[in-house]
Protein backbone atom coordinates (compact mmCIF):
# COMPACT_ATOMS: atom_id res chain seq x y z
CA UNK A 1 0.00 0.00 0.00
CA UNK A 2 1.62 3.65 -0.64
CA UNK A 3 2.40 5.62 2.03
CA UNK A 4 -0.26 8.29 1.10
CA UNK A 5 -2.81 5.37 1.80
CA UNK A 6 -1.51 4.73 5.32
CA UNK A 7 -1.32 8.25 6.84
CA UNK A 8 -4.73 8.51 5.62
CA UNK A 9 -5.98 5.64 7.28
CA UNK A 10 -3.73 6.69 10.32
CA UNK A 11 -5.34 9.98 10.26
CA UNK A 12 -8.70 9.00 9.67
CA UNK A 13 -8.82 6.04 12.75
CA UNK A 14 -6.55 7.94 14.62
CA UNK A 15 -9.40 10.43 15.22
CA UNK A 16 -11.61 7.85 16.46
CA UNK A 17 -9.06 6.51 18.73
CA UNK A 18 -8.08 9.71 20.04
CA UNK A 19 -11.63 10.46 21.02
CA UNK A 20 -12.77 6.57 22.58
CA UNK A 21 -9.37 6.80 25.03
CA UNK A 22 -10.30 10.15 25.64
CA UNK A 23 -13.68 9.48 26.84
CA UNK A 24 -12.34 6.54 28.54
CA UNK A 25 -10.38 8.59 31.05
CA UNK A 26 -13.00 11.01 31.21
CA UNK A 27 -15.30 8.95 32.71
CA UNK A 28 -13.17 6.25 34.65
CA UNK A 29 -12.31 9.85 36.37
CA UNK A 30 -8.40 9.67 35.31
CA UNK A 31 -9.10 13.24 33.66
CA UNK A 32 -11.59 16.22 34.35
CA UNK A 33 -12.85 17.44 38.02
CA UNK A 34 -12.04 15.33 40.85
CA UNK A 35 -14.95 13.68 42.43
CA UNK A 36 -16.95 15.35 44.73
CA UNK A 37 -15.88 18.69 43.22
CA UNK A 38 -18.43 19.55 40.72
CA UNK A 39 -22.16 18.95 41.27
CA UNK A 40 -23.07 18.91 37.93
CA UNK A 41 -20.32 17.08 36.74
CA UNK A 42 -21.53 14.04 39.60
CA UNK A 43 -24.65 14.37 38.51
CA UNK A 44 -23.67 13.23 34.84
CA UNK A 45 -21.53 11.02 35.98
CA UNK A 46 -24.19 9.25 38.26
CA UNK A 47 -26.90 9.59 34.84
CA UNK A 48 -24.17 8.80 31.45
CA UNK A 49 -21.13 7.20 33.02
CA UNK A 50 -21.73 3.85 32.74
CA UNK A 51 -22.73 3.90 29.42
CA UNK A 52 -20.49 6.04 28.07
CA UNK A 53 -17.59 4.29 29.66
CA UNK A 54 -19.37 0.84 27.45
CA UNK A 55 -19.77 2.65 24.19
CA UNK A 56 -16.14 4.39 25.00
CA UNK A 57 -14.38 1.04 25.14
CA UNK A 58 -16.42 -0.53 22.03
CA UNK A 59 -15.69 2.79 20.19
CA UNK A 60 -11.92 1.84 20.78
CA UNK A 61 -11.90 -1.57 19.85
CA UNK A 62 -14.24 -0.85 16.90
CA UNK A 63 -11.33 1.54 15.96
CA UNK A 64 -8.27 -0.60 16.02
CA UNK A 65 -10.29 -3.28 14.41
CA UNK A 66 -11.13 -1.18 11.14
CA UNK A 67 -7.34 0.22 11.39
CA UNK A 68 -5.86 -3.10 11.09
CA UNK A 69 -8.71 -4.12 8.39
CA UNK A 70 -7.90 -1.59 6.33
CA UNK A 71 -3.82 -1.71 6.79
CA UNK A 72 -3.60 -4.86 6.68
CA UNK A 73 -6.56 -7.45 5.68
CA UNK A 74 -8.86 -5.69 2.61
CA UNK A 75 -5.85 -4.38 0.79
CA UNK A 76 -4.92 -8.15 0.36
CA UNK A 77 -8.52 -9.22 -0.27
CA UNK A 78 -9.21 -6.37 -2.63
CA UNK A 79 -6.02 -6.22 -4.19
CA UNK A 80 -6.27 -7.79 -8.68
CA UNK A 81 -5.37 -11.49 -8.27
CA UNK A 82 -2.63 -12.38 -10.98
CA UNK A 83 -3.78 -13.86 -13.68
CA UNK A 84 -1.93 -15.39 -16.62
CA UNK A 85 -2.13 -11.96 -18.52
CA UNK A 86 -2.80 -9.17 -15.75
CA UNK A 87 0.68 -8.11 -13.39
CA UNK A 88 1.33 -7.16 -10.07
CA UNK A 89 5.23 -7.58 -9.79
CA UNK A 90 6.43 -4.48 -7.74
CA UNK A 91 9.72 -4.80 -6.52
CA UNK A 92 11.22 -4.28 -2.97
CA UNK A 93 13.17 -1.14 -2.76
CA UNK A 94 15.82 -2.79 -0.05
CA UNK A 95 16.30 -5.83 -2.15
CA UNK A 96 17.02 -2.93 -4.64
CA UNK A 97 19.85 -1.16 -2.64
CA UNK A 98 21.77 -5.00 -1.91
CA UNK A 99 22.04 -4.72 -5.91
CA UNK A 100 22.80 -1.63 -6.07
CA UNK A 101 25.51 -2.02 -3.76
CA UNK A 102 26.65 -5.36 -5.61
CA UNK A 103 26.75 -3.69 -9.09
CA UNK A 104 30.33 -2.99 -8.78
CA UNK A 105 31.93 -6.33 -7.09
CA UNK A 106 29.92 -7.96 -9.94
CA UNK A 107 31.14 -5.59 -12.48
CA UNK A 108 35.27 -6.01 -11.42
CA UNK A 109 34.24 -10.02 -11.20
CA UNK A 110 32.58 -10.17 -14.60
CA UNK A 111 34.78 -8.33 -17.07
CA UNK A 112 34.50 -11.39 -19.50
CA UNK A 113 31.17 -10.98 -19.72
CA UNK A 114 30.92 -7.30 -20.02
CA UNK A 115 33.70 -7.13 -23.00
CA UNK A 116 30.78 -8.94 -24.73
CA UNK A 117 27.75 -7.28 -26.62
CA UNK A 118 24.29 -8.74 -25.55
CA UNK A 119 23.94 -10.47 -28.75
CA UNK A 120 27.17 -12.47 -28.56
CA UNK A 121 26.76 -12.80 -24.90
CA UNK A 122 23.75 -14.37 -25.50
CA UNK A 123 24.82 -16.68 -28.10
CA UNK A 124 27.50 -18.44 -26.51
CA UNK A 125 25.26 -19.18 -23.50
CA UNK A 126 23.22 -21.48 -22.11
CA UNK A 127 20.46 -21.65 -19.31
CA UNK A 128 19.49 -23.74 -17.25
CA UNK A 129 16.26 -23.68 -15.72
CA UNK A 130 13.55 -25.73 -13.77
CA UNK A 131 10.57 -27.41 -14.89
CA UNK A 132 7.42 -25.50 -13.39
CA UNK A 133 4.45 -27.89 -12.89
CA UNK A 134 2.38 -25.10 -12.55
CA UNK A 135 2.57 -23.44 -16.22
CA UNK A 136 -0.54 -21.83 -17.62
CA UNK A 137 -1.81 -24.58 -20.10
CA UNK A 138 -5.56 -23.02 -20.94
CA UNK A 139 -5.75 -22.27 -24.43
CA UNK A 140 -5.86 -18.27 -25.42
CA UNK A 141 -9.53 -17.17 -25.32
CA UNK A 142 -11.29 -16.40 -28.33
CA UNK A 143 -11.20 -13.12 -29.17
CA UNK A 144 -14.06 -10.93 -29.93
CA UNK A 145 -14.60 -10.87 -33.89
CA UNK A 146 -12.85 -7.89 -35.24
CA UNK A 147 -11.22 -6.77 -33.05
CA UNK A 148 -8.24 -9.49 -32.76
CA UNK A 149 -7.35 -12.26 -34.94
CA UNK A 150 -5.96 -15.34 -33.00
CA UNK A 151 -2.72 -16.30 -34.75
CA UNK A 152 0.56 -17.93 -34.43
CA UNK A 153 4.13 -16.80 -35.50
CA UNK A 154 6.77 -18.65 -35.60
CA UNK A 155 9.72 -18.59 -33.15
CA UNK A 156 13.38 -20.72 -33.24
CA UNK A 157 11.47 -23.44 -31.25
CA UNK A 158 8.26 -23.50 -33.18
CA UNK A 159 4.99 -21.70 -33.29
CA UNK A 160 3.38 -19.16 -30.63
CA UNK A 161 -0.06 -17.95 -29.90
CA UNK A 162 -0.79 -14.31 -30.22
CA UNK A 163 -3.31 -11.32 -31.14
CA UNK A 164 -3.57 -9.23 -34.01
CA UNK A 165 -5.13 -6.67 -35.46
CA UNK A 166 -7.19 -7.75 -38.48
CA UNK A 167 -6.48 -6.28 -41.68
CA UNK A 168 -7.24 -2.63 -42.43
CA UNK A 169 -10.52 -2.51 -45.08
CA UNK A 170 -8.56 -0.04 -47.22
CA UNK A 171 -6.45 -2.19 -49.36
CA UNK A 172 -2.63 -1.83 -49.70
CA UNK A 173 -2.79 0.51 -46.65
CA UNK A 174 0.38 -0.40 -44.49
CA UNK A 175 -0.33 1.24 -40.61
CA UNK A 176 1.84 1.57 -37.71
CA UNK A 177 1.96 -1.64 -35.18
CA UNK A 178 2.03 -1.77 -31.40
CA UNK A 179 3.92 -4.91 -30.36
CA UNK A 180 2.79 -4.67 -26.65
CA UNK A 181 3.82 -7.01 -24.08
CA UNK A 182 1.97 -7.69 -20.84
CA UNK A 183 3.20 -7.94 -17.42
CA UNK A 184 3.80 -11.23 -15.20
CA UNK A 185 6.13 -14.44 -15.69
CA UNK A 186 2.92 -16.41 -17.19
CA UNK A 187 4.17 -15.52 -21.06
CA UNK A 188 0.22 -16.29 -22.01
CA UNK A 189 -2.42 -14.02 -23.23
CA UNK A 190 -5.45 -13.31 -22.33
CA UNK A 191 -9.18 -11.17 -22.35
CA UNK A 192 -7.13 -8.21 -20.63
CA UNK A 193 -6.58 -7.03 -24.63
CA UNK A 194 -10.10 -6.41 -24.80
CA UNK A 195 -12.12 -6.19 -21.80
CA UNK A 196 -12.80 -2.94 -20.63
CA UNK A 197 -10.01 -1.35 -17.18
CA UNK A 198 -10.62 0.76 -14.76
CA UNK A 199 -8.73 4.07 -15.71
CA UNK A 200 -5.61 4.02 -12.44
CA UNK A 201 -5.36 0.19 -13.71
CA UNK A 202 -5.45 0.14 -17.65
CA UNK A 203 -2.73 -2.68 -18.80
CA UNK A 204 -4.40 -3.15 -22.02
CA UNK A 205 -2.83 -0.84 -24.04
CA UNK A 206 -6.18 0.03 -25.56
CA UNK A 207 -5.82 3.73 -26.26
CA UNK A 208 -3.49 2.76 -28.91
CA UNK A 209 -6.26 0.35 -30.63
CA UNK A 210 -8.00 3.27 -29.76
CA UNK A 211 -6.03 5.79 -31.98
CA UNK A 212 -6.30 4.11 -34.72
CA UNK A 213 -2.83 1.71 -34.62
CA UNK A 214 -2.51 -1.90 -35.37
CA UNK A 215 -1.45 -4.10 -31.79
CA UNK A 216 0.10 -7.44 -31.52
CA UNK A 217 0.14 -9.59 -27.64
CA UNK A 218 2.20 -12.10 -28.49
CA UNK A 219 2.62 -14.96 -25.92
CA UNK A 220 5.26 -16.44 -25.21
CA UNK A 221 7.09 -20.05 -24.88
CA UNK A 222 5.57 -22.45 -22.21
CA UNK A 223 2.11 -20.79 -22.03
CA UNK A 224 -1.07 -22.51 -23.51
CA UNK A 225 0.33 -25.15 -26.14
CA UNK A 226 3.51 -23.41 -26.89
CA UNK A 227 6.47 -25.17 -27.26
CA UNK A 228 9.37 -24.58 -24.49
CA UNK A 229 9.03 -23.56 -21.22
CA UNK A 230 9.08 -20.62 -19.40
CA UNK A 231 12.93 -19.61 -18.76
CA UNK A 232 12.27 -16.29 -17.03
CA UNK A 233 13.20 -13.65 -19.65
CA UNK A 234 16.02 -15.69 -20.68
CA UNK A 235 14.88 -17.67 -24.55
CA UNK A 236 11.69 -15.69 -24.22
CA UNK A 237 14.10 -12.50 -25.81
CA UNK A 238 14.01 -14.81 -29.13
CA UNK A 239 10.58 -14.80 -28.75
CA UNK A 240 9.73 -11.20 -28.99
CA UNK A 241 12.36 -10.79 -31.95
CA UNK A 242 10.42 -13.76 -33.78
CA UNK A 243 7.08 -11.51 -32.79
CA UNK A 244 8.41 -8.16 -34.50
CA UNK A 245 10.17 -10.05 -37.55
CA UNK A 246 6.29 -11.52 -38.06
CA UNK A 247 5.01 -8.30 -37.43
CA UNK A 248 6.94 -6.54 -40.01
CA UNK A 249 6.47 -9.13 -42.73
CA UNK A 250 2.80 -8.39 -42.77
CA UNK A 251 1.83 -6.82 -45.69
CA UNK A 252 -0.37 -4.36 -44.02
CA UNK A 253 2.20 -3.27 -41.15
CA UNK A 254 4.26 -0.29 -42.18
CA UNK A 255 7.73 -2.25 -41.48
CA UNK A 256 8.87 1.24 -40.71
CA UNK A 257 6.41 2.21 -37.99
CA UNK A 258 6.68 -1.03 -35.57
CA UNK A 259 6.73 0.08 -31.77
CA UNK A 260 7.36 -2.27 -28.14
CA UNK A 261 5.95 -1.14 -25.15
CA UNK A 262 6.02 -3.51 -22.58
CA UNK A 263 4.75 -2.98 -18.71
CA UNK A 264 6.58 -4.32 -15.62
CA UNK A 265 7.61 -8.00 -16.33
CA UNK A 266 7.15 -6.90 -20.09
CA UNK A 267 9.18 -4.10 -19.84
CA UNK A 268 12.01 -5.59 -18.59
CA UNK A 269 11.72 -7.96 -21.47
CA UNK A 270 11.36 -5.29 -23.55
CA UNK A 271 14.77 -3.43 -22.37
CA UNK A 272 16.39 -6.67 -22.54
CA UNK A 273 14.73 -7.09 -26.09
CA UNK A 274 16.28 -3.55 -27.32
CA UNK A 275 19.41 -4.31 -26.41
CA UNK A 276 18.98 -7.58 -28.68
CA UNK A 277 17.45 -5.71 -31.21
CA UNK A 278 18.90 -6.16 -35.28
CA UNK A 279 19.90 -2.67 -36.83
CA UNK A 280 16.42 -0.99 -37.95
CA UNK A 281 13.96 -3.87 -36.57
CA UNK A 282 11.68 -1.40 -34.67
CA UNK A 283 10.97 2.56 -34.62
CA UNK A 284 10.88 3.12 -30.95
CA UNK A 285 10.61 1.67 -27.41
CA UNK A 286 8.57 2.38 -24.17
CA UNK A 287 8.70 0.43 -21.06
CA UNK A 288 7.21 0.94 -18.00
CA UNK A 289 8.48 0.58 -14.91
CA UNK A 290 11.05 -2.21 -15.81
CA UNK A 291 13.91 -3.50 -13.27
CA UNK A 292 17.41 -3.38 -13.20
CA UNK A 293 17.81 -6.96 -12.07
CA UNK A 294 15.85 -9.79 -12.40
CA UNK A 295 16.74 -11.07 -9.27
CA UNK A 296 15.08 -8.13 -8.02
CA UNK A 297 11.57 -9.68 -8.44
CA UNK A 298 12.71 -12.71 -6.26
CA UNK A 299 13.32 -16.55 -6.23
CA UNK A 300 9.97 -17.39 -6.40
CA UNK A 301 9.18 -15.60 -9.37
CA UNK A 302 11.87 -17.25 -11.63
CA UNK A 303 12.97 -20.64 -12.81
CA UNK A 304 16.40 -20.27 -12.30
CA UNK A 305 19.03 -19.65 -9.75
CA UNK A 306 19.12 -16.02 -8.91
CA UNK A 307 22.33 -16.42 -7.22
CA UNK A 308 24.10 -17.88 -10.38
CA UNK A 309 25.80 -14.21 -11.53
CA UNK A 310 25.55 -15.30 -15.32
CA UNK A 311 21.97 -16.18 -14.97
CA UNK A 312 21.39 -13.15 -13.53
CA UNK A 313 23.29 -10.93 -15.53
CA UNK A 314 21.73 -12.29 -19.17
CA UNK A 315 18.46 -11.16 -18.18
CA UNK A 316 19.28 -8.02 -16.17
CA UNK A 317 19.06 -4.88 -18.20
CA UNK A 318 21.24 -2.63 -16.11
CA UNK A 319 24.33 -5.05 -18.12
CA UNK A 320 23.66 -4.34 -21.25
CA UNK A 321 22.19 -0.92 -21.25
CA UNK A 322 25.20 0.22 -23.62
CA UNK A 323 23.86 -2.22 -26.46
CA UNK A 324 20.06 -0.42 -27.00
CA UNK A 325 20.69 1.29 -30.25
CA UNK A 326 16.95 2.59 -31.11
CA UNK A 327 14.81 5.61 -29.43
CA UNK A 328 13.55 4.03 -25.61
CA UNK A 329 11.92 5.67 -22.69
CA UNK A 330 12.11 4.55 -19.74
CA UNK A 331 9.00 5.90 -17.18
CA UNK A 332 7.56 4.58 -13.76
CA UNK A 333 5.96 6.07 -11.18
CA UNK A 334 7.03 7.36 -7.50
CA UNK A 335 5.29 4.72 -5.82
CA UNK A 336 6.19 1.69 -8.40
CA UNK A 337 9.50 0.85 -9.33
CA UNK A 338 10.63 4.13 -8.58
CA UNK A 339 14.36 3.04 -7.87
CA UNK A 340 15.47 0.65 -11.00
CA UNK A 341 14.46 4.31 -13.19
CA UNK A 342 16.48 6.39 -10.80
CA UNK A 343 19.27 4.03 -10.49
CA UNK A 344 19.04 3.70 -15.15
CA UNK A 345 19.02 7.26 -14.97
CA UNK A 346 22.19 8.00 -12.76
CA UNK A 347 24.37 5.28 -14.56
CA UNK A 348 23.94 5.22 -18.54
CA UNK A 349 24.94 7.93 -20.68
CA UNK A 350 23.28 6.28 -24.00
CA UNK A 351 22.03 8.56 -25.67
CA UNK A 352 18.94 6.60 -27.27
CA UNK A 353 17.68 5.54 -23.74
CA UNK A 354 15.37 8.69 -21.90
CA UNK A 355 14.24 8.08 -18.46
CA UNK A 356 10.78 9.91 -17.02
CA UNK A 357 10.16 9.79 -12.88
CA UNK A 358 5.93 10.61 -12.37
CA UNK A 359 4.92 12.13 -9.07
CA UNK A 360 2.32 10.85 -7.09
CA UNK A 361 1.63 8.04 -9.26
CA UNK A 362 2.19 4.18 -8.26
CA UNK A 363 3.30 1.33 -10.93
CA UNK A 364 -0.60 0.86 -12.54
CA UNK A 365 -2.45 4.85 -12.43
CA UNK A 366 -0.32 6.40 -15.27
CA UNK A 367 -0.71 3.63 -17.84
CA UNK A 368 -3.87 4.71 -19.62
CA UNK A 369 -2.56 8.59 -20.10
CA UNK A 370 1.01 7.82 -21.16
CA UNK A 371 -0.77 5.10 -23.88
CA UNK A 372 -2.76 8.11 -25.11
CA UNK A 373 -0.33 10.31 -25.18
CA UNK A 374 2.16 8.30 -27.41
CA UNK A 375 -0.68 6.66 -29.24
CA UNK A 376 -1.25 10.12 -30.57
CA UNK A 377 2.17 10.68 -31.34
CA UNK A 378 2.88 7.54 -33.24
CA UNK A 379 -0.83 7.95 -35.02
CA UNK A 380 0.14 11.65 -36.89
CA UNK A 381 3.40 11.71 -36.85
CA UNK A 382 5.45 9.10 -39.68
CA UNK A 383 8.85 10.29 -39.01
CA UNK A 384 10.00 8.38 -35.96
CA UNK A 385 13.79 8.41 -34.35
CA UNK A 386 14.94 5.24 -36.50
CA UNK A 387 18.09 2.96 -35.14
Amino acid sequence: MPAHEIFGHLVDKGILIFCSVWMILLTFRKIGPKPGVNAKWEAWHARYGKTTKVASIFLLFFSLFRLLLDLFILPSVNAPQPTPHANTHTINAENLVQEQGNDAHLSGQNNALAERSFIKAREGFETSVTENDDRYLAPPEKPPEGVFQLVKYPSPIGEMHAYISPPPKEKGARLPMVIYKLGGFSNAIGDVAWEPSPANNDQSGAQFRAAGLLMMYPSLRGAHDNPGQPEGLFGEVDDMLAAITYARTLDYVDPERVYLVGHSTGATLALLTAAALPKGALAEVIAYGPVTRVSLYGQDSVPFDINNREESSMRSPVDWLDDIAVKTTIIEGEFGNLDSAKHIDVITDNPFIEVRLLEDKDHFEYLAEENAQAAKRWANNPNTTRQ
